[in-house]
This record gives C-alpha cells, structure tokens and sequence, in this order.
C-alpha cells in the first residue's frame, strides 16, 4: 500500500491557504461537546444491538439475528458520515479551520461509550465472573474491540470530513 500510495500524484487543494495562520475566535460551543454528543449519537444506534452481542458472546447464548447486526453496522458507518459533516460544518460556521483531528475524534467517539458500557456489562450482567484472570481477558478483549471501534469509525468521520471540506472549498471559489 506505501509503494502505491508513494507514486501517486498528490491532488491540488481547491484553493490556496494562507502562510499566516487566522485567528480562532471564542467558541461559542466548545469541541468537546461536538465530540461527546456524536458519540451519543452513534451510541444510540447500537446500544441494543451490542447488549444481544455481548449477551450471546460473555454468557454462552446464541444469536440469531446476524443479519440484523450488518443492517446496524451500515447504518453506524452512515450515521457517522452524516454526524462528521454536520460537525465539521458547524465547526467551520464558527470559523474553526483545525478540523482534521476533531473530525476523526467526533468520529470515533462512540468508543468511548462503547468502553463505558462494557465496564458496566461486566458489572452488572457478568457480575458471576470469578477471578483475576477471567477480568483481565474480559477487559482485554473488549479494549481491543473499543480500539478497533475507535480508529475505524474515526477513519471513517474524517475521510469523509475531507471529502466534504475538499468538496466544498472547491465549489465556494472564495480568494
């Protein structure tokens, strides 16, 4: 992928940028608040979908409903495309041009409603769960899905953040 990626041309920029940074005025809404209520969100979309998963997986019971999980997992991937826009737009209604790493956080913030649930799933549902060693494979795995929640959803809110930022500054033509 480097090899290819390396003899690629790199693509214009639709306009110029300036050398001297602009200021940043205050904030009427802070970024945090874009990144927590996108994750929200996100969250709302697969909160029962994942209890049913983390049921069948943490506690033995089969899961049927496997087709149901995909239609969930496109329309999480469509969610957050939708929220990564409207954020990155608002972000530049407050004339915030630092959208990139904002857009893969708000992106991937449904991790960290994710990592939350399933400390609350082991508290309350796997409450039987004896040992130090039953914990810790437990916390490991569902760590490393958060992680994988993370960096792939975040992937997603700013590949399309781009999209949308390149799409839209080579349209508005404003020097």
């Amino acid at each position: 992928g480097g090899y290819i990626a390396s003899k690629q041309t790199i693509p214009p920029y639709p306009v110029r940028t300036n050398q001297i940074p602009r200021q940043i005025p205050k904030q009427k809404i802070h970024p945090v608040v874009f990144v927590v209520g996108s994750g929200l969100l996100v969250f709302g979309n697969i909160f029962i979908v994942l209890y049913f998963t983390m049921t069948s997986m943490w506690q033995g019971y089969f899961y049927y409903l496997l087709g149901f999980v995909l239609v969930v997992a496109f329309l999480t991937v469509i969610i957050t495309i939708q929220i990564a826009i409207v954020t990155t737009y608002m972000q530049f209604v407050q004339e915030d041009y630092r959208w990139w790493w904002q857009s893969f956080h708000r992106g991937g913030a449904v991790a960290l409603y994710v990592g939350l649930y399933s400390v609350g799933f082991l508290i309350w549902s796997l409450h039987n769960l004896c040992g130090f060693t039953s914990i810790m494979v437990y916390l490991t795995y569902m760590s490393l899905l958060v992680a994988s929640i993370y960096v792939s959803l975040g992937a997603v809110g700013f590949l399309f953040s781009f999209w949308f930022t390149h799409s839209i500054f080579a349209t508005a033509k404003a020097d």
